[in-house]
């Protein structure tokens, strides 16, 4: 337990960092449709990009997982969340 105690400033930086990866795709979105309503982007690469931060969203997903798993053997996100862990 003392270790999860130790761990806990960095599970909240990964979700900290989940979070701002997640506001990121949002403006990568925005800023891709934006480029497509210019002309400056072809529609069919957009399927690419889409794909591509989409990965790096999961990624990051998945880093906070572990983060959880770390700080819970179960790594229920809710269960860390219920007993103030987070």
């Amino acid at each position: 337990m003392v270790e999860a105690i130790l761990l806990l400033p960095f599970v909240k930086q990964l979700v900290a960092l989940e979070n701002e990866v997640d506001a990121m795709k949002k403006d990568l979105s925005s800023s891709h449709f934006a480029r497509l309503a210019e002309g400056k982007c072809k529609l069919e690469v957009s399927a690419y990009f889409f794909s591509a931060i989409a990965g790096l969203e999961r990624v990051a997903d998945h880093l906070v997982n572990v983060g959880y798993s770390v700080l819970n053997p179960t790594g229920s996100q809710s269960e860390a969340r219920q007993t103030g862990e987070i």
